[in-house]
């Protein structure tokens, strides 16, 4: 019985891990901004997920429906634009069709102490979360994840500046 209960422990040991560091970061060490839709299955699916796996850490929601909002997140869109080809239109004046906009929320920006640490599109499922978070949390490097996507953002100008409009003043 032992072996049977100490092998288990083997085989979570590395979840738990995980767990363990991110409840130890969260606080007020680890922050989120989410921009997104209050109607947005995806967007309240990562409400929860946030709720429960990241316990006392700050989320900030930005309902895209302000003009504010949909402002500073079309800004972070457009700097982001030629990180990733997955999100470019068909054509590039044209504004994307709701169903692709809608694709592209929630946008989630991880600060850790103050500092961007990632900007994650969407939630598809908690294990392509919980992969963000592990890679936002152990690296020095900021970086742009969507699914099948991790593209490190390496010019510290792009950095700063998505840092400054992610988070409203």
């Amino acid at each position: 019985m032992t072996l049977i209960i100490f092998a288990s422990l083997l085989l979570i040991a590395p979840l738990s891990i995980y767990f363990v560091y991110l409840m130890h970061t969260s606080g007020s060490e680890l922050t989120f901004v989410i921009y997104g839709s209050e109607y947005c299955d995806e967007c309240i699916k990562l409400k929860e997920f946030l709720r429960e796996e990241a316990r006392g850490a700050r989320v900030i929601f930005l309902d895209l429906t302000d003009e504010n909002n949909s402002a500073r997140f079309m800004e972070i869109m457009g700097l982001l634009y030629g990180l990733a080809t997955p999100l470019v239109t068909q054509c590039p004046s044209c504004e994307p069709p709701p169903s692709q906009f809608e694709a592209l929320i929630p946008l989630t920006g991880i600060f850790k102490e103050g500092e961007l640490k990632a900007i994650v599109i969407g939630f598809y499922n908690e294990e392509f979360w919980k992969e963000a978070l592990s890679l936002s949390l152990k690296s020095n490097a900021t970086y742009f994840i969507a699914p099948g996507m991790k593209v490190q953002i390496h010019d510290k100008q792009l950095k700063e500046r998505i840092e400054d409009i992610i988070i409203p003043h």
